[in-house]
């Protein structure tokens, strides 16, 4: 992600005079074009590089601001797990690995099951159940989406991952983008043809657009030296997809199921590579390699093939055992030319095995689960960040949302080396949603004290359950 000076510049910026305090300048809100969202830094990373710097005024403070970050990451992870539980139960009927797959039966099912041991209990003289017959509130849990057609129920999948994708700071990609990766040989130098027609749904989610530099390694003998070279990656890539009813594919696959994988650090010119079905296609170089001597050897059975029938008509059977032996080296040259095509064929499906087997960080649940840990902890860089710096420096008279998105900008890039765009509505939201700060009437942002903001994130941490209530 590059680097924009003069937008920069047009911050509050975090200009530390003397005090070590930042120098605050009320300027509009810079935007970028080439920043993401997303804040690299793990949960306790980042709270020890605000303990570090600027810290906290006191002991007593910097320990209650410890207690602080720990009370928002656990109504985070709280709030993220019921997310969680929910996708699961969506994801369910979809996920190709699930390994029980139990669906209680509806009470049309069980209808008959009540008659019978209705019967059985009035021939024995039983009293008859006068209660209602139902189902209990729990009686369904976890077939709630049971009365969904799949195709409704596929729909409220794809719709959360995609809600998830976007807290996680992911972007969609087009299919101008494919496109170009297709048109484009990777890394590997290889090309791919994609069936699109064997998908139902393909859906790609990028982030951390970035370039990373690679060795390239010597070669003829040296003359060619070693060299780096500049690789455009995405740091994270996430593929959905859904195979059509009628795809011709494997049977280990099942077509009713909705497939997740995630993958790092993919070039952008590797992308269909990851798709399943894509098949690579011979290199001009390769193909010449093949195509040639099989060329030359059929140019050679064929003059060959004159040549002993012209000498069978004059020698008899010696001339046949002449003339198979002189067509033998051929045909034989052309089944090593074949097989050299095989070998070749069979060595780019293995760059592409090694390249999945690097770069895939996760599949389906597990992907779900993978990208809902990194939604939940953006929440907590941009919870704690925005309300700490309203805290230490906004003052009585606050601060704007543009000057607080600038300086924490500012902040990322002096103090962690990260040029982000900082997401200042989300983050605000959160807070005034927590209740750890509120516009004024002038729009300008004001923090609760660091106590309060303690006592306020441990009451809503109590009230998640209230059963304590009672026994009191």
């Amino acid at each position: 992600m590059g680097y924009a000076p003069s937008a920069v510049s047009k911050g509050p910026g975090m200009l530390a005079g003397r005090s070590g305090v930042p120098a605050h300048r009320d300027f509009g809100m810079a935007r970028y074009r080439d920043r993401e969202h997303v804040i690299a830094l793990r949960k306790p990373q980042l709270v020890q590089l605000l303990l570090r710097y600027p810290g906290c005024p006191t002991t007593t403070d910097e320990e209650h601001f410890r207690q602080f970050c720990r009370l928002v990451e656990a109504i985070f992870h709280f709030e993220f797990h019921s997310r969680c539980e929910r996708l699961k139960a969506l994801y369910a009927p979809f996920d190709p690995d699930i390994v029980v797959d139990y669906t209680l039966p509806t009470t049309v099912e069980l209808e008959p099951v009540r008659r019978d041991r209705e019967a059985k209990a009035a021939a024995d003289g039983l009293p008859e159940h006068t209660g209602s017959h139902s189902p209990s509130p729990h009686a369904n849990a976890g077939g709630t989406h049971q009365a969904l057609n799949r195709r409704e129920q596929i729909a409220a999948i794809l719709q959360e991952v995609r809600s998830l994708l976007e807290r996680a700071n992911f972007v969609r990609l087009g299919p101008q983008a494919l496109e170009e990766a297709i048109r484009q040989p990777g890394r590997w130098g290889l090309n791919f043809e994609v069936n699109f027609d064997l998908f139902e749904t393909l859906e790609l989610y990028v982030r951390g657009d970035t370039v990373e530099k690679e060795k390239v390694p010597a070669r003829l003998f040296g003359w060619i030296r070693e060299r780096q070279v500049e690789v455009p990656v995405y740091q994270r890539l996430l593929l959905v997809v859904r195979f059509r009813p009628d795809a011709p594919v494997p049977p280990f696959v099942d077509k009713n199921c909705l497939y997740l994988k995630l993958f790092k650090d993919v070039p952008k010119n590797d992308l269909e590579m990851l798709i399943p079905g894509t098949e690579p296609r011979i290199r001009p170089l390769d193909g010449l390699k093949i195509g040639l001597p099989l060329l030359a050897g059929l140019a050679t059975c064929l003059w060959k093939l004159v040549m002993g029938a012209a000498l069978t008509l004059a020698s008899g059977v010696a001339g046949v055992l002449a003339w198979l032996g002189l067509i033998g080296a051929p045909i034989s040259y052309g089944v090593r030319s074949y097989f050299g095509y095989v070998s070749t064929r069979q060595k780019y499906h293995l760059t592409v095995t090694q390249c999945l087997f690097f770069q895939n960080l996760d599949n389906n649940l597990g992907a779900l689960v993978h990208l809902i840990d990194e939604a939940e902890e953006q929440e907590f860089r941009e919870t704690v960040l925005s309300w700490f710096f309203l805290w230490r420096y906004a003052g009585q008279d606050g601060w704007t949302a543009d000057a607080l998105d600038d300086t924490i900008e500012q902040y990322l890039e002096q103090h962690a080396r990260l040029c982000v765009d900082f997401e200042i509505e989300d983050a605000l939201a959160k807070l005034q949603r927590l209740g750890l700060a509120q516009p004024d009437d002038q729009g300008r942002w004001h923090a609760v004290p660091l106590l309060e903001a303690c006592q306020r994130l441990d009451e809503i941490w109590d009230n998640y359950f209230r059963y304590h209530r009672n026994l009191l």
